[in-house]
C-alpha cells in the first residue's frame, strides 16, 4: 500500500486500508483497499517520529470500536486522528501537579470504552523506568480529563474495560522481591468512583499481570506464567455489591 515508510500504521475507514509515516514526504501516506486506486495522504510533519528512534518515542494506536476515530501516541504527542476527514486533533494529558507546575504526563497505553465515549490512559512523566504512572480517563472529542485516584502503593501496569463498560479492572505492582514485582488487581466501579483489591493469585502474588475479559464480561482469561510453566488462566466472574 506504501513504500518507505514507518510507524504509525492508522487504519483507514474501519480497516479499508491504511497509512503510515512516509519520512521524504513527511505525510501519512496509503491506499484504501476497495477501491485500490484511492490514495490517502494526511500531513504529518509536526508530529514525525526521530529517525533513528529512541525508546518511547515510538507511536502506539488504538482504535475507536466503531472506527471512526483513533488515538495515536508516544512520549511527546496524544493525538486524535479522523482518517476519513483528514483531522487531527492533538491533546492534552497535562502534568504531574495541578495547576501547570511539574513534568508533562505522556500515554505507555490507551483503552477505548465499548461506547468509545471515553479512554482510560495509563500515563507517566519524564523518562523510563518511573515508577510514577497515572491512570487517566478521557473524553477525547472534548478533551475533558479526570484522574482516577488509587490507594497506594500502586505502580499500574494494564487496565481493560469490563464489557458493560462500569468497571476497569487494573494490575499493577505493589511492591517488588529480589526484581520481582509483586501484582495486585483493583476492579474500580467507576459509576461510584470506588475501587476493590482482587486477590487473584493468592499463592503467587507475581502472576497475572496481563489478562482480557471474555466479551460477555463472565471470564478472565490471564496470562499465569511461572517459572518452568508457560500457561494461561481462566476465572469465572461475578462482580456482586
Amino acid at each position: 500500500m506504501a513504500s518507505n515508510v514507518v510507524l504509525p500504521i492508522v487504519l483507514v475507514e474501519e480497516g479499508k486500508g491504511t497509512l503510515a509515516y512516509d519520512v521524504e514526504e513527511k505525510v501519512l501516506q496509503g491506499r484504501l483497499v476497495t477501491p485500490s486506486a484511492e490514495e490517502r495522504r494526511i500531513p504529518f510533519g509536526q508530529y514525525a517520529m526521530r529517525i533513528p528512534t529512541p525508546y518511547g518515542w515510538e507511536y502506539k494506536t488504538a482504535v475507536s470500536p466503531d472506527g471512526k476515530w483513533q488515538v495515536v501516541y508516544n512520549c511527546e504527542h496524544f493525538l486524535l486522528i479522523d482518517t476519513k476527514g483528514g483531522v487531527i486533533k492533538e491533546l492534552d494529558l497535562g502534568t504531574e501537579r495541578p495547576g501547570g507546575k511539574g513534568l508533562p504526563r505522556w500515554a505507555m497505553d490507551a483503552q477505548w470504552s465499548p461506547d468509545g465515549k471515553k479512554l482510560a490512559i495509563i500515563a507517566t512523566r519524564g523518562n523510563l523506568p518511573s515508577t510514577v504512572w497515572f491512570l487517566l480517563l478521557m473524553n477525547p472529542q472534548t478533551g475533558a480529563l479526570q484522574e482516577v485516584s488509587l490507594s497506594r502503593p500502586f505502580v499500574v501496569y494494564e487496565v481493560q474495560w469490563s464489557p458493560n463498560g462500569r468497571f476497569l479492572l487494573a494490575s499493577g505492582a505493589i511492591d517488588y522481591k529480589e526484581g520481582v514485582a509483586i501484582i495486585e488487581h483493583r476492579l474500580i466501579d467507576l459509576s461510584i468512583g470506588q475501587e476493590r483489591k482482587l486477590h487473584l493469585f493468592p499463592s503467587d502474588p507475581t502472576r497475572g499481570s496481563s489478562f482480557a475479559w471474555s466479551p460477555d464480561g463472565k471470564k478472565l482469561i490471564l496470562n499465569c506464567t511461572e517459572p518452568g510453566l508457560a500457561a494461561l488462566c481462566v476465572l469465572p466472574v461475578e462482580v456482586q455489591r
